[in-house]
């Protein structure tokens, strides 16, 4: 086999592969005209199971708790107030992960309605030394930046990337935060009907919606929460209440759910 670089056909070099009798190892060697004795290379070939180790799966717990209560991580690493209710439901579902093993160390909890497709969800992870000394050459908004986009994608995934809308910096308890809205395509929790003037012609659509994200780091911790609220986001686009920026509502509503969190250093 011929290979070279696209951009210089002159560089090929002739490699020879061959799949030993076992399947489970290739030999490459150089094109012996000009060495009678070429360097032979050997690839053992193994499972996808083997080839990377997989990411250990966290201890997952999950409840029902009311609007109001103090809720305490199963290991202590934080406790947070739940949201205030709905204007129907006072009682939200909970599903909180937790893992502590090798470079993973973290607790984070997700409370959720899902009727109404509003979701609070807050966590915190201990930063393994690496990314310290790599974060130690960077420009704190830089760290806080790559901090929301990674806690944007903590617990749930998105039909279409977000995109950053809006963002403040902040002092909080835990000092610098950033506090950033993205707007995700296509990537309400919840579906609405439509298409069509019959129940029989509707259909179940995601729509755009909003999550705010606010991150801190204090010391080699990294603390974030997250709200997103389709309810909300479908008010603001019909009448009676519509439209209206939903924006504002979900910031102020972020920060009031971070400043009751308190975590153990």
């Amino acid at each position: 086999m011929a290979l070279y670089k696209p951009c210089e056909p002159a560089t090929q070099e002739i490699k020879r592969f061959k799949l030993l009798i076992n399947g489970k190892m290739l030999e490459i060697t150089a094109d012996a005209e000009g060495n009678p004795e070429p360097t032979i290379q050997v690839l053992e070939l193994v499972e996808p199971s083997f080839a990377l180790p997989q990411e250990p799966k966290p201890k997952v717990q999950s409840g029902e708790i009311k609007e109001g209560k103090q809720y305490t991580s199963s290991k202590g690493m934080f406790s947070i107030t739940v949201p205030p209710r709905n204007w129907a439901v006072d009682t939200y579902k909970f599903e909180e992960s937790q893992l502590k093993y090798e470079n993973y160390d973290y607790e984070e909890v997700v409370f959720y309605i899902p009727d109404f497709g509003q979701a609070y969800g807050v966590g915190v992870r201990r930063i393994p030394q690496a990314a310290l000394i790599q974060m130690a050459k960077e420009e704190e908004k830089q760290t806080l930046s790559s901090l929301a986009n990674k806690a944007l994608h903590q617990w749930r995934d998105y039909a279409a990337e977000p995109q950053p809308v809006e963002e403040t910096s902040l002092q909080t308890q835990f000092g610098a935060s950033l506090l950033r809205i993205y707007l995700a395509k296509r990537s309400s929790l919840g579906e609405t009907a439509v298409g069509g003037d019959r129940i029989g012609n509707l259909k179940g659509e995601k729509l755009d919606t909003h999550i705010a994200v606010i991150v801190a780091k204090k010391g080699d911790l990294f603390i974030y929460a997250t709200v997103e609220d389709d309810d909300l986001q479908s008010n603001s686009t019909r009448p009676p209440q519509g439209p209206f920026d939903p924006k504002p509502i979900l910031s102020k509503k972020l920060q009031s759910f971070f400043a009751s969190m308190t975590v153990k250093i």
